[in-house]
């Protein structure tokens, strides 16, 4: 059977009605991301406090791989790491559960990816 191919109206600027269906989509994102900083501080605590603890101890990790490996790049099983810290963090100034199952998964994915290193 032959797909059937409709016609574009002619009187409808594809330029515009893209333009518009991104703008919502931009105004969908913004709008869930204001809804998430609103009720996740919350969920996670004092934002600057959580975020400067996390800071502090992102870059101790990282001087420490400086000092081990002699380069600061991180990898992939350095991110899980990071977010495995991260979610720690999350549990000190935040509340729920989902913090130490997500430190979990992080953990057991930094172990999975450190054993694709040389």
């Amino acid at each position: 059977m032959a797909k059937k191919i409709s016609k574009r109206d002619p009187n409808v600027n594809l330029v515009e009605e893209i333009k518009y269906a991104t703008m919502e989509k931009a105004e969908g994102v913004l709008k869930d991301a204001l809804e998430e900083v609103s009720t996740k501080s919350k969920q996670h605590g004092d934002t600057e406090a959580s975020f400067t603890m996390i800071a502090e101890m992102w870059s101790v990790y990282i001087k420490h791989v400086a000092v081990i490996r002699g380069w600061t790049e991180v990898d992939a099983s350095d991110v899980a790491q990071l977010m495995t810290i991260l979610k720690i963090v999350r549990s000190v100034y935040g509340h729920g559960m989902d913090n130490y199952v997500d430190a979990a998964g992080y953990s057991a994915l930094a172990a999975m990816l450190s054993g694709k290193k040389g």
